[in-house]
């Protein structure tokens, strides 16, 4: 509005409510109007912070994927990364692990793009071991096969389809059907990134207890999304649990993670 045109409503105003009501009206609608400048100020800084925190973390990504690529030796192609899938940071640390204690057979509870990291990782350290990836979905047994044979990586996993059931030892958690494990022996290292939560938070919380009798001394465990409830309340009763147990919380990794080691005798 042009400046006679303010000007004429203020007199407009003035006429119909009086000066003095005129004048409580302007000031009202020029506290509204700073008010909503202040919301707005403050909505854009917010704004602000979240692009700068993405940023950050496109960055950090993109030195994790140059890391994992280091790691494996850029010699295979790797699957989407993130959006559901394991995220680079934590795959690094997954490669880092298969690097530093050469497992003989890994767990991976779960399956999909970590299944392609893991046995690339073995692949590109050159040790003679193997992967039993169990997997609740039967299309996405299909799919991580599939990723498998697009790296060349299908003789060292073996994904098997476990459909959830109540957990024997605790029959209102849905956990994979327990007789897929019975012939593994001597496990060395266990990725938990199952059941989904969306099922049931609880869901995870048998792993540890269950797979005790299976893992060799001193194996190591690596649970994902270790910042959800609960992932927090299995660790605290994971902890209870196994006497000597060591957790060491995985720095900046996206969704949390948690590195657990079984004490070694003696």
């Amino acid at each position: 509005m042009a400046a006679g045109g303010v000007a004429g409503a203020g007199v407009l105003l003035g006429r119909a409510l009086g000066p003095r009501r005129a004048a409580a009206v302007a000031a009202f609608t020029g506290a509204c109007t700073a008010g909503a400048l202040l919301l707005q100020e403050r909505r854009l800084r917010a704004v602000a912070k979240t692009l700068d925190r993405r940023a950050g973390l496109a960055y950090r990504e993109a030195e994790d994927l140059v890391r994992l690529s280091a790691l494996l030796g850029g010699s295979t192609p790797l699957p989407r990364l993130r959006e559901g899938a394991v995220s680079p940071d934590l795959a690094a640390v997954l490669v880092r692990l298969v690097r530093e204690r050469t497992p003989q057979l890994i767990v991976e509870l779960g399956s999909g793009s970590s299944t392609v990291v893991l046995a690339a990782a073995l692949r590109a350290a050159g040790i003679d071991g193997r992967i039993v990836a169990i997997e609740h979905d039967q299309a996405y047994v299909a799919h991580t096969v599939g990723l498998l044979a697009d790296a060349g990586l299908t003789d060292l996993v073996e994904v098997r389809h476990a459909p959830l059931e109540p957990f024997p030892g605790d029959p209102d958690v849905a956990w994979y059907r327990t007789a897929v494990f019975d012939d593994l022996a001597g496990v060395g290292l266990v990725f938990i990134d199952g059941p989904p939560a969306f099922i049931d938070g609880r869901a995870r919380r048998p792993a540890l207890p269950f797979l005790v009798p299976f893992l060799d001394e001193g194996a190591a465990l690596v649970l994902d999304d270790a910042d959800r409830p609960g992932e927090r309340a299995a660790l605290t009763a994971w902890t209870e649990a196994v006497p000597g147990l060591v957790v060491e919380a995985v720095s900046g990794t996206e969704k949390g993670a948690v590195v657990l080691c079984l004490p070694a005798s003696g």
